[in-house]
């Protein structure tokens, strides 16, 4: 446990392993082609635009999961959590059942229900695509898709930027760590 506050420490102390570093500039690059692709105004740019635009609120997703666990561990500090979440490849699904597990954050409900209904979005263009009049709905359905991205995105920035915050608080603070806090060995007995 006391390797666990120390590494919770040292995370802190680095800026560049808070979640989200360096990921955020690359989404924007990102959603820059998908506003491409939907401006050709063609079937084929309105399926790639759907298709950024739901891997990116899956990033988003995967870094708020990991806003909301580092924040939680940093509140339970010296005591260690270790998240069972998603480590591997995991579905767009999964990542919003595990966006709902963590702690309450400004918007999350929001957030989660929009990302719920561009998924269902998302699944009905690409499960129906086979369908005779598959083609004729993309356009009106990327259309619905891209205003829930566009809400989605501006609240989990907004969320992501205020976990930013409190990390950038905390690592300011000259009394955090707790200079009082009790680091419990495994076997129950405590350091110092």
């Amino acid at each position: 446990m006391k390797q666990h506050a120390e590494s919770l420490v040292a995370r802190l102390k680095d800026p560049s392993q808070w979640p989200g570093f360096g990921t955020i500039d690359h989404l924007q690059q990102l959603q820059g082609l998908a506003d491409e692709a939907k401006g050709r105004g063609t079937t084929d740019g309105y399926l790639a635009a759907m298709l950024i635009i739901h891997q990116l609120t899956e990033e988003m997703i995967k870094i708020l999961i990991d806003d909301a666990d580092f924040y939680t561990q940093l509140r339970l500090y010296p005591l260690p959590l270790d998240p069972t979440r998603t480590k591997e490849k995991g579905t767009f699904g999964r990542y919003l059942s595990d966006l709902k597990s963590t702690v309450w954050f400004q918007n999350k409900k929001y957030i989660v229900e929009k990302a719920d209904r561009l998924n269902g979005i998302r699944n009905s263009i690409v499960h129906g695509l086979t369908k005779p009049d598959a083609l004729s709905v993309v356009e009106q359905k990327l259309t619905d898709a891209w205003e829930l991205y566009s809400a989605l995105s501006f609240l989990a920035l907004e969320a992501h930027m205020v976990f930013q915050s409190d990390f950038r608080d905390l690592y300011q603070n000259p009394d955090w760590p707790p200079k009082d806090a009790v680091i419990l060995r495994d076997d129950g007995s405590y350091v110092g």
